[in-house]
């Protein structure tokens, strides 16, 4: 898109200017002026390459500028030298390039299928898949390197919690249905970080980060034990704080909504519930302000009553719209209370009022219950009293529902 063009020009316009800094530097004829590139000048450019999140040569284009600060620095310009920040960044590049390669390939398969088809772990993967698995090699190499050059006395570079964070996200960036490896491998980096750690590398420990995206992996590939797996993780997290108290890896609300999202794809509803049961308990005691209910956890237990809804046999026809409409509820309380982490959307409404006629309207329905028209009808009328403006579409989808219900059965 136009502004993927535009990063990359800009990246372009970066490693132009460094380049002249460094022929101003070979040039300079004793004349006082000292224009000379030096580390931050260096890692800029690589900064502003790995924006380019959806160039798939970003990763090159990092490693020629890595490179060349290399080369730089081993003609005797000490004011470069490639340090923790360069070597980090050039591992988030691959992390991204084999991110990309990844999802590129889980849409070709996708393409192969049937609309009615679903994707799986058990799907025959295609010869030409490419799940990034060269890239992420790279992205180790650089790993082991940096650990080279901490054991052979450099100061400069030193591998670190971030590195290894940025080393674990490489893995959930290249997660998904079939490509169903790359939490484990997201968890054997977790514990050689702690390994690290007990060894004496005090500079290399899990954190939240860590944990966190471990946890997204799992939900990425959504496996049918993805959710429980997540949540594994996260009680490791409250285990390891309440035994040491390093707050460091004390679960937040994201290692929560990371949970969250692998029960989502599971359409646990129940589960999914008791984890924001779980938030709304810990935000009212007040201990910790991280700790607390936000938009994205009540999203993810209306979204996932509704698909409850979606799977839902006739006879358990409007329970997922009801229990997705009375969490709905709640949001729009706290939002009208003025609380900073509450906020609806026209999505949410139009999901409950959307569910409950696609429930009505199903080819195995013979009889829609009064119920689900009154769960309808109270969400459209919230939506109308809400500010924002009601799609179109709503006010077919009630009348829809309505018809069906006014002619069928009594209750």
């Amino acid at each position: 898109g136009k502004s993927n063009d535009i990063l990359r020009n800009n990246a372009i316009k970066a490693e132009d200017t460094l380049k002249e800094m460094m022929e101003m530097q070979e040039e300079r004829n004793g004349d006082g002026t000292n224009i000379s590139p030096n580390t931050d000048s260096f890692n800029y450019v690589i900064r502003a390459w790995t924006r380019c999140r959806t160039d798939i040569t970003m990763a090159d284009k990092v490693m020629n500028v890595l490179r060349t600060m290399e080369l730089y620095q081993r003609t005797g310009h000490d004011d470069v030298k490639a340090n923790t920040i360069s070597y980090c960044m050039a591992i988030d590049a691959w992390g991204t390039v084999a991110g990309i390669k990844s999802q590129g390939s889980l849409k070709r398969l996708k393409k192969q299928k049937t609309a009615k088809e679903t994707i799986s772990s058990h799907d025959t993967t295609p010869d030409n898949a490419d799940f990034g698995t060269e890239e992420l090699s790279k992205a180790e190499s650089i790993l082991d390197y940096m650990h080279n050059l901490y054991d052979s006395g450099d100061t400069d570079v030193m591998p670190t919690t971030d590195a290894y964070n940025t080393y674990v996200n490489a893995f959930t960036r290249t997660a998904n249905e079939v490509n169903t490896k790359s939490p484990l491998a997201a968890e054997k980096v977790l514990r050689k970080m702690t390994a690290f750690h007990n060894d004496g590398l005090l500079d290399i420990q899990p954190d939240q980060r860590s944990y966190i995206h471990v946890m997204r992996a799992w939900g990425k590939v959504k496996r049918k034990n993805s959710g429980e797996r997540a949540e594994w993780w996260l009680r490791n997290m409250w285990s390891e704080f309440e035994e040491t108290g390093n707050t460091n890896v004390k679960p937040n609300v994201g290692a929560y909504l990371a949970v969250m999202e692998a029960y989502f794809h599971q359409s646990n509803a129940a589960k999914l519930e008791s984890l924001l049961l779980e938030l709304l308990e810990y935000e009212n005691s007040g201990e910790d302000a991280t700790l607390h209910a936000n938009t994205a956890a009540f999203t993810f237990i209306i979204r996932g009553w509704l698909k409850h809804e979606d799977a839902c046999t006739e006879s358990d026809m409007g329970v997922g719209c009801d229990n997705a409409l009375k969490w709905l509820d709640r949001l729009i309380d706290r939002e009208e209370k003025g609380l900073p982490y509450a906020s609806t959307s026209p999505e949410l409404f139009t999901g409950i009022i959307k569910g409950g006629k696609t429930s009505a309207m199903s080819i195995h329905t013979t009889r829609v219950s009064k119920k689900v028209f009154k769960t309808v009808l109270e969400a459209f009328t919230e939506f109308r009293a809400s500010r924002h403006i009601i799609e179109p579409n709503a006010y077919a989808w009630v009348l829809q529902v309505g018809l069906k219900a006014l002619s069928s059965p009594t209750d």
